[in-house]
């Protein structure tokens, strides 16, 4: 079955460029990233089409 295309989007930190530790950058993407880019399944055409 052909169902289309698939996007993932990732959400990562990067502790040399934001000059953090590890723990302070996975903090700051729980508190702060995670609240504009929130995690979880946007469209699922599968939960609506007729097999």
């Amino acid at each position: 079955m052909n169902l289309g295309t698939t996007f993932l989007e990732v959400v990562s930190n990067c502790p040399t460029n934001w000059r953090l530790s590890p723990i302070k950058t996975l903090d700051f993407v729980e508190n702060n990233m995670l609240k504009y880019y929130p995690l979880g399944v946007k469209k699922d055409v599968t939960a609506t089409e007729e097999k």
